[in-house]
């Protein structure tokens, strides 16, 4: 029999809860948002190992992380844990003026912790200054949480969940499949004449957010093309007395329409 880690299976169990309660502690709204400002593409690849990287909220326009290490491409992101070159670009707040906006330029080295996010954030001590601070939410570590509850949970969400939606003068059926780490969607109009839109992907999942990979989809009994280049879908959820409630996320939008994929929905199997 294989000897267990004890220890090693206390940590790993309290990592995951306490993941988990952080996020339970959010709204659907933020937990989504939080979820959605995660590169999945970049963080999931498989050449790379998290636990040898560090992460930084990428800046956007002419302000904050102008490169990395001289390269100015990379202004965020997933990058190699260790000591890193920064050029920084910010208002000078001490400048005393109502008429005009003096930025101040400089190159920063600093040393990124492995397995650690974060982020830039403007502080008011004798001066104002642009920090380097490390974030609460994690973004490595929700990421590594949600593969290993997928991984340690692969029942929980299987079955087959049916139920419908209206919007304006139309109704939706839908029925939702789910097995381990697989997702089949399928959404049927009232309407004579309209063919179902069929949708499946691949799932990451936690306690309460769902989170499906595209890989391919049919509208109208057309192929979608570039399905599977699609950002990634992701809804709030819950499940009570056998009822699957999703909430929040965009909708599926192919073939002339706006197909309804939350509510609730009931497992039939």
């Amino acid at each position: 029999m294989k000897k267990v880690d004890f220890k090693a299976f206390v940590l790993t169990t309290m990592f995951v809860c306490s993941i988990g309660m952080a996020m339970a502690q959010k709204s659907a709204k933020e937990a989504i948002k939080y979820a959605e400002s995660i590169d999945f593409d970049k963080m999931m690849d498989p050449k790379i190992d998290l636990k040898q990287c560090s992460y930084i909220a990428e800046e956007k326009g002419n302000y904050g992380i102008m490169s990395i290490d001289g390269n100015p491409m990379l202004r965020g992101g997933l990058i190699p844990s260790g000591i890193h070159m920064l050029q920084l670009h910010y208002e000078d707040f001490n400048y005393n003026s109502s008429k005009s906006v003096r930025m101040i330029s400089e190159n920063r080295q600093f040393h990124f912790e492995a397995g650690k996010s974060y982020h830039f954030d403007r502080k008011k001590s004798e001066k104002y200054e642009l920090v380097i601070e490390e974030d609460s939410d994690n973004k490595i570590e929700y990421l590594r949480a949600l593969m290993e509850y997928t991984e340690a949970n692969p029942d929980r969400l299987n079955g087959t969940w049916n139920g419908e939606k209206k919007r304006l003068m139309n109704t939706f059926f839908i029925q939702y499949t789910l097995e381990g780490n697989k997702m089949a969607y399928e959404g049927k109009s009232k309407h004579a004449g309209m063919k179902a839109f069929v949708a499946e992907g691949r799932l990451l999942y936690n306690e309460n957010i769902l989170i499906m990979f595209p890989e391919k989809a049919t509208a109208n009994g057309k192929e979608v093309e570039h399905f599977s280049k699609e950002p990634q879908y992701i809804w709030y959820y819950t499940i009570t007395d056998h009822v699957l409630h999703i909430e929040g996320g965009r909708l599926f939008e192919k073939g002339g329409l706006i197909w309804e994929n939350t509510g609730e929905f009931r497992k039939t199997n």
